[in-house]
This record gives C-alpha cells, sequence and structure tokens, in this order.
C-alpha cells in the first residue's frame, strides 16, 4: 500500500468496509446502553408517559437489529415480510410478474441468496472496487469518475436522489445532499464521551473488516482514523435533526451555475447531469451549509495528507 493515503478516498474505502463489517451492529448493540428503565408502578401523575403507555412498553421489545422500535417501525417489518414472501415466490416462479426490470431484480436477488456462491466467492469480488479507488488521482480524477462510481454504489463526498418538489407536489426535483454521518445526529459529536462510546465499536468492526480485506494493521488504523476525522469535517457542516425537520427551511432551489460556483474541483452540477443524461432547470439543495464550504470540506489537502 502506498504511505501516503487520500483522506477522503479513506473514508470512501472505511464505508465499503463498514459495508461487510457485519459485526459493527452487533458491537454497538453490546456496548452501547439501549434500555430507559420501565416503571412498572408509573401514575398519570408520576411518569404521564409510561402510564399511558405501560401495557405497550412492557411488551414491547427492541429488536436486535434495530435501535427502536414504534408502530410504524412493526407496520414496515409486516410489509417487509410480505415483500419477502413475494420476492422468494417470483424467484421459485410460483409468481410472475410485468413489472419493467423485474427479471434483472430476481436476477440480482438469486446471485444475492446465493450464500454458497459467496462463502466460495469471499472478499475477492471487492477487492477490483477497492483497487478502483486507489488509484484515483486527484480531485479532478475523483469527479471525473463521479458516475461510474454512483453506478457501482460507491460513497462519495456528496449525493443525490429524486424527492417531491416543495413548491410544486406533482413534479419531482433532484436533491443534492451531503453524504450521511457515522453518528445518529451532530450534537453527538460535541459530547466526547457520547461520540466515543458510538464510535469505537464502529472503528473496531471496520479496522477488522479492513484487515480481512488483506490490509495490514497498521494500514487499516490509519485508514479508520483518517475516514473518522473525514466524518467529522462532514459533521461540522451538516444540519441536526431538529433542523432537518424544519422542511420549509430545506427548499433551495440553484440553478446550474449556482451549483457549479459550489467547488472548483468538482462541477456538482456537470456529473449528476451526466449521471441523469439531461439537463435539470434547477437542483434543490436542502443543506445550502454543507455545499457553500465545500472546498472546505473537499479540497487537495483533504485528498492528499
Amino acid at each position: 500500500m502506498k504511505k501516503r493515503k487520500k483522506i477522503i478516498l479513506s473514508s470512501i474505502t472505511g464505508a465499503l468496509a463498514l459495508a461487510l463489517a457485519g459485526g459493527g451492529f452487533w458491537a454497538y448493540k453490546t456496548f452501547v446502553p439501549q434500555e430507559t428503565p420501565i416503571d412498572k408502578n408509573a401514575t398519570v401523575a408520576s411518569n404521564f408517559y409510561q402510564a399511558v403507555n405501560k401495557d405497550w412498553l412492557l411488551k414491547a421489545k427492541i429488536p436486535a437489529d434495530s435501535p427502536s422500535i414504534d408502530n410504524f417501525y412493526t407496520l414496515g417489518e409486516d410489509i417487509k415480510g410480505k415483500l419477502k414472501k413475494d420476492i422468494i415466490n417470483l424467484g421459485e416462479g410460483k409468481e410472475t410478474s410485468d413489472i419493467t426490470g423485474m427479471p434483472e431484480f430476481i436476477t440480482f436477488y438469486k446471485a444475492a441468496s446465493n450464500y454458497k456462491q459467496r462463502e466460495k466467492d469471499g472478499l475477492e469480488p471487492l477487492k477490483p472496487y477497492l483497487k478502483e479507488i486507489e488509484e484515483i488521482k486527484d480531485l479532478n480524477d475523483l469527479a471525473s469518475k463521479s458516475a461510474s462510481l454512483t453506478d457501482k454504489g460507491i460513497p462519495l463526498p456528496f449525493g443525490y436522489n429524486v424527492g417531491t418538489n416543495a413548491e410544486n407536489t406533482s413534479q419531482k426535483q433532484i436533491q443534492l445532499s451531503p453524504p450521511s454521518i457515522l453518528l445518529p445526529d451532530v450534537s453527538i459529536y460535541k459530547d466526547e464521551a457520547s461520540k466515543k462510546q458510538y464510535l469505537t465499536p464502529i472503528e473496531t468492526a471496520t479496522q477488522k473488516a479492513l484487515e480481512m480485506l488483506g490490509y495490514s494493521e497498521k494500514n487499516s488504523k490509519r485508514i479508520v482514523k483518517e475516514a473518522l476525522e473525514f466524518d467529522e469535517i462532514i459533521a461540522k457542516y451538516s444540519l441536526s435533526n431538529e433542523e432537518m425537520s424544519e422542511s420549509k427551511n430545506l427548499v433551495h432551489p440553484k440553478t446550474a451555475e449556482e451549483i457549479n460556483a459550489y467547488s472548483g474541483s468538482f462541477k456538482l452540477y456537470d456529473v449528476i447531469k451526466g449521471i441523469m443524461g439531461r439537463d435539470l432547470e434547477t437542483i434543490n439543495v436542502p443543506n445550502t451549509k454543507y455545499f457553500e464550504n465545500y472546498s472546505k470540506i473537499v479540497n487537495q489537502d483533504n485528498f492528499l495528507k
């Protein structure tokens, strides 16, 4: 491995490793306290919430793969179960569908659920993607390959999605967004004890995943360290959950010129236009704070440490 690694690309490599770190969430559940004591004798006067919800609280159990549970989660799990059953039936030929793209989806599903073949392949299929990341020369090279990397599901220092146009709900609109941060909310980054409690299991699991991919212990530690450093930079310009809940403050339609002006290296509008294959009148930027400071976050100093 090269001694001089790219902090931005390290975060990308770290994100890929996190996808393999199946034990990461287990570690989070194991080491981070998840339960609030339930007062079985709660009254409306002593604890209104627990008194009203006492029966549900005593029966409800937080699933091992979820940080919380509520009625929406239960409904979602019921729907997910029905979808899984439908997919299994489609894969086995017991049901058919005329939905466009369904044959390709079923082919993918069969490959993804063939655990014997996946076990045989091991981590080898992932290594070409890591090699592609490590061979990126500079920010201009990263920008030029953004469409290809996006198609492969490799995370970048920006993202986009199709959402409802808040100013005309009959229309769809492209949303330009920052990458997700590792912690549930930006406020946690300000509390060193809480931050460490969350990040230690993630750091441990990701480093282990990288070592399984053939990285040395020293390199793995460095990559994870640089990924966490970059994550903290992103968090400085990310919106809190409270800010995200104020939907009226998330409407900032920008023109092509305004989007491209965010960065000298990344012409973000041109990148998204290349991915979408057509011109876009405007792109909504819910978090303008991140992109107005894009050059402070995504720059050559961070790229080459």
